[in-house]
């Protein structure tokens, strides 16, 4: 087991400088001759109900191309599923292991905050993951998925379950407690209509 931290320095006058601690967490590790594990569980439903289109997306998020990484959001249920953007480029090449896709990663934060969205009227970003698990995830060329859950804990306080999955059932990753911090300005109205009507949905 590893313990990582990711911090930064920012000098100020007078010499002073300021020690940011951004994130820390606990990755274990496992040898790389030694198989990965294969999750598989139920396809998602991905079908023609009411779809939000990158384009509407891309409104709304700032991100570059290379991070564009939904073709569009669904409600399944209870569940979002956002629907991974293939003209992103490649995630991986010949036969080549992928241990840890932060594509994939981003897929899941990208559609839990156009659910949030929907809900709060404002954009949200990244705070904290309570666990991440990676499983065997070559690309096999079918369409991939996140399928994000709300929860709450027991005091009321909003996270996110998530996982990536494609469409012939394979796991790719699972993410458990993602808790994001909302930002202090609000969304325009014209570009919130889409993710309203989405969340309306029964």
């Amino acid at each position: 087991m590893a313990q990582v931290t990711l911090e930064s320095k920012l000098a100020r006058l007078q010499g002073v400088v300021d020690l940011t601690n951004h994130f820390k967490g606990k990755v274990h590790l496992v040898p790389f001759s030694q198989p990965r594990k294969i999750e598989k569980s139920q396809p998602p439903h991905w079908n023609g109900s009411y779809t939000i289109s990158a384009q509407d997306i891309y409104k709304l998020y700032f991100h570059g191309p290379s991070f564009q990484v939904l073709e569009g959001v669904q409600k399944d249920g209870d569940v979002v599923l956002g629907k991974l953007n293939k003209q992103i480029p490649p995630l991986t090449g010949n036969n080549n292991l992928m241990l840890s896709v932060p594509v994939l990663v981003e897929l899941c934060f990208q559609t839990a905050g156009i659910w949030e969205i929907g809900l709060d009227g404002a954009l949200s970003l990244p705070r904290s993951i309570g666990n991440l698990r990676l499983f065997e995830n070559k690309v096999n060329g079918v369409p991939i998925f996140a399928q994000v859950k709300q929860q709450h804990t027991p005091e009321g306080e909003r996270y996110f379950d998530a996982r990536v999955i494609d469409s012939q059932g394979l796991v790719y990753l699972e993410i458990d407690r993602y808790k994001t911090a909302s930002m202090s300005y609000g969304v325009e109205k014209s570009l919130l209509s889409p993710i309203e009507k989405l969340i309306k949905q029964n």
